[in-house]
């Protein structure tokens, strides 16, 4: 065996003993090998290697049906441990099959905090606002309420209404800023363009705007969570069809250089001052433009797409003059293969 094929059996069996991913070899429905991680997930041992996994398994069905999917399941598989595992399966050479088994119990339950922290926030923020709103606009059906007392209520309904809509973005930003675990694994950057993309439809006919898309087939993959990165992909679209006039043209486009993909959305919008455009990552910050102001928003969704961005190892850039237009740039790290 030559010295680099030693070498990389050596690695693959470091790996295979301390990740803490876990790791089954089954060949002709056996059990050939499984490593520590594997076994402390499983609750098995050193005696079920060779035993047939539709007898390891009998017990948990649904264990058993993800292990003969090709495809990653979306949804973990729930363990009689109670610990939940996603399973992604990839076919050997010799017929054998690899199967790993993330541990996703800790980023479920996390998820699931997250959950309660915002039913908490609708209850303790939102509803307080909702009801004021809802006052304000009983007030201004008072018969005797002059135009200036209207004018004040209809203040009064906008600045809930933002208050109530930053307040679940608000804690979208906290839990992402705070290390919230993300689902990992090569993505075409192209998908996620295409899938933010098609999640404004609605927005893109009011708009009537005009979205043209390039987008080579031939993109290598990036690693990210394709939720996140669609949702930062998403604002920053949305961006460019709502800051612009009716009827404006948006070119988004993928494209590669040796170390990174990157996604540009161009727009032809009302722009940034020079001196503004440092604090376009600003949280809550808007631009004084009349334009701007009079269109609904918090001033935190580049905010957001940046911190996604952060935490994928990519980065985020912005150019842009005052009734000419905005380009973001997003660039993420290109997987690589060796």
């Amino acid at each position: 065996m030559a010295d680099d094929q030693v070498a990389t059996a050596a690695e693959f069996e470091f790996v295979f003993q301390h990740t803490s991913t876990g790791i089954l070899l089954i060949e002709d429905g056996m059990l050939a090998r499984l490593n520590p991680a594997a076994a402390a997930l499983l609750s098995l041992g050193s005696e079920a290697r060779g035993k047939p996994i539709s007898a390891l398994f009998a017990e948990q069905p649904k264990l058993l049906a993800a292990l003969h999917e090709p495809a990653p399941r979306d949804e973990p598989v729930m363990l009689n441990n109670r610990r939940e595992v996603r399973v992604m399966n990839a076919a050997l050479k010799d017929g054998a099959q690899i199967s790993l088994l993330e541990d996703t119990t800790a980023r479920s339950t996390l998820d699931a905090g997250r959950a309660a922290l915002i039913r908490q926030v609708a209850h303790d923020f939102r509803n307080p606002l909702n009801a004021l709103g809802g006052f304000a606009d009983l007030a201004a059906t008072e018969p005797n309420a002059s135009p200036e007392q209207i004018e004040y209520l209809e203040r009064i309904q906008r600045i809930a209404d933002k208050l109530y809509n930053l307040a679940g973005t608000l804690v979208d930003l906290a839990w992402i800023e705070s290390g919230m675990p993300l689902h990992m694994q090569p993505i075409v950057l192209s998908e996620a363009i295409l899938a933010a993309a098609d999640a404004l439809g609605d927005d893109v006919m009011r708009r009537e705007a005009a979205i043209t898309l390039e987008l080579p087939d031939d993109l290598p993959p990036a690693l990210g969570d394709a939720a996140h990165l669609q949702q930062a992909i998403a604002v920053i679209i949305r961006n460019a069809l709502f800051y612009a006039p009716l009827g404006s043209e948006v070119r988004i486009r993928a494209e590669r250089d040796e170390k990174t993909v990157r996604c540009i959305v161009q727009d032809r919008g009302y722009g940034f001052a020079p001196d503004e455009l440092h604090k376009a990552f600003d949280r809550l910050w808007r631009s004084p433009d009349p334009r701007v102001q009079a269109i609904r928003g918090g001033g935190i969704g580049l905010t957001i797409a940046r911190a996604i961005v952060e935490r994928h190892g990519g980065q985020i850039a912005i150019e842009s003059a005052p009734d000419t237009g905005t380009t973001v740039t997003l660039s993420l790290p290109i997987v690589e293969s060796w």
